[in-house]
């Protein structure tokens, strides 16, 4: 199969298409800077045709990654827990294009979701549980863009959304916000009710592709 991964030179993209290039499928990647992402995924044999420049928040960037390619997986992200940032408005937008565009042409997408921002911190989550207004203007985003995913499953959309914890591992191609904010757990103290849960980026990969060749193979 071939899989259109939006963020494939961040850190949970990154291990998604190296997994993908180890079980013999192909990826294109939608990326900003296509010098990064011949630095990055080169090593993974991607084709030049299959590096799409653009951001995720630029509608036909998007419908010209999507064209041919049997699922998605929307990794990308405007994320920040180390500093002020406050506007994130592109990760809806980006949302939209990216889960909205493979919904109109039929193509089954997954939705990287984050479980500590988006859901109360003291009850375990479920299915059923219900989506919190996080403390970060991060974390509120990433509850908008559940939201809109959640609005698209019900409107007949072949999605899923998946909710890894803090994910950790080798390998970060840029020193990812998520790799920073554990770093600045690990120098203090963590007080939480449900303790902490940390996933290897490899095992998520792993995960992520189990899902979609189960959905497209």
């Amino acid at each position: 199969m071939k899989v259109l991964v939006t963020g494939a030179t961040g850190f949970i993209g990154y291990h998604t298409a190296a997994r993908l290039h180890a079980e013999g499928h192909r990826f294109r990647a939608l990326v900003r800077s296509p010098e990064k992402a011949k630095r990055v995924l080169g090593p993974l044999d991607v084709q030049a045709e299959d590096l799409i420049q653009g951001d995720m928040t630029d509608r036909l960037a998007v419908g010209r990654a999507l064209e041919g390619v049997d699922a998605v997986v929307h990794a990308a992200a405007g994320v920040s827990v180390t500093t002020g940032q406050t506007d994130f408005s592109e990760n809806l937008q980006g949302t939209e294009n990216v889960m909205g565009g493979a919904h109109e042409r039929g193509v089954h997408a997954i939705f990287v979701s984050s479980v500590t921002a988006i859901f109360d911190p003291k009850r375990p989550p479920s299915e059923a549980s219900p989506l919190v207004r996080s403390r970060t203007h991060y974390g509120r985003s990433k509850a908008e863009c559940d939201a809109r995913v959640r609005e698209l499953q019900e409107s007949g959309a072949s999605a899923a959304i998946i909710y890894p914890p803090g994910v950790v591992g080798p390998d970060d191609p840029g020193f990812s916000e998520s790799v920073k904010a554990y770093r600045s757990f690990l120098r203090g103290t963590l007080r939480s009710e449900g303790g902490n849960q940390m996933l290897d980026a490899r095992d998520l990969a792993r995960l992520l592709v189990a899902m979609l060749e189960a959905r497209t193979c």
